[in-house]
């Protein structure tokens, strides 16, 4: 992701409530997805404005438990974070 400098998912592991934290040096319009091991995407949200500190508090209770890749991706780039789902 361009000029992304942090990603963080915290707490991890967690129980389905997290918050996602990242730094850019510049303004950037990005998708956030949270995909399953199997492949199919949980969570999606896209046009998120992600400028200097973002923080954004994510809920997928309910899913099952296990490995997820958390994807925050712009028009040119992407950052993947594995995140552990447990009850």
């Amino acid at each position: 992701m361009n000029e992304l400098a942090t990603l963080l998912i915290q707490p991890n592991p967690n129980n389905g409530k997290f918050q996602l934290t990242a730094k850019v040096a510049k303004r950037q319009i990005c998708t956030l997805e949270i995909i399953s091991s199997t492949g199919a995407i949980v969570y999606q949200e896209e046009g998120l404005v992600v400028d200097g500190n973002f923080s954004k508090e994510v809920d997928i209770t309910g899913t099952s438990t296990g490995v997820y890749m958390v994807i925050l991706r712009n028009s040119d780039n992407q950052v993947i974070r594995k995140m552990v789902l447990t009850h």
